[in-house]
């Protein structure tokens, strides 16, 4: 399921895109694997070319695509992340399963969160944040931010002294 929300601001105008999917390891089994992905992308306010660094950026960092369509690089990131979700744990099922046995704990979770979290004159912060769960203790997690110029798209250092006055 794919949702699309509206954002505005004094400049930019964005959207999310959202997907969950939960999707079982095969057929019976109990174990499976959630994605879940909500990623706010610039939709206008600034010109074409600004929108697409933006984007491209935004895709980029967030599901190793370099794919500029953000439901095309989503539904790629899906698609590989489920793959190798198949590809790790499905011969360990089967061969659990051909030995009479049942094992539990191959059930995973991935989610990537990606906002404007910030505005200032030109400038537009941006935060990516990315949860995986593939078995074991305890998840892992990041988070990524970056800072994007608003002229011409490009990445910007924040200068404290002009962000404090």
């Amino acid at each position: 399921i794919g949702i699309v929300s509206c954002n505005t601001n004094t400049e930019l105008s964005t959207e999310y895109y959202e997907v969950q999917v939960k999707e079982a390891l095969t057929e019976g089994a109990e174990d499976s694997i959630s994605v879940s992905v909500s990623l706010e992308y610039p939709v206008s306010g600034v010109s074409k070319q600004v929108l697409n660094r933006i984007t491209s950026h935004i895709l980029g960092k967030g599901t190793n695509s370099e794919e500029t369509d953000i439901q095309k690089a989503v539904e790629e990131y899906i698609s590989t992340t489920v793959t190798n979700y198949k590809e790790t744990n499905l011969p360990i099922y089967e061969e659990v399963q051909q030995m009479g046995s049942r094992l539990s704990g191959m059930t995973w979770e991935d989610m990537l969160n990606g906002f404007f979290s910030g505005y200032y004159n030109n400038m537009v912060s941006y935060t990516l944040s990315a949860f995986s769960y593939t078995g074991g203790a305890h998840g892992n997690s990041g988070v990524y931010c970056v800072n994007f110029n608003l002229k011409d798209g490009s990445m910007d250092k924040v200068n404290i002294p002009d962000y404090l006055s």
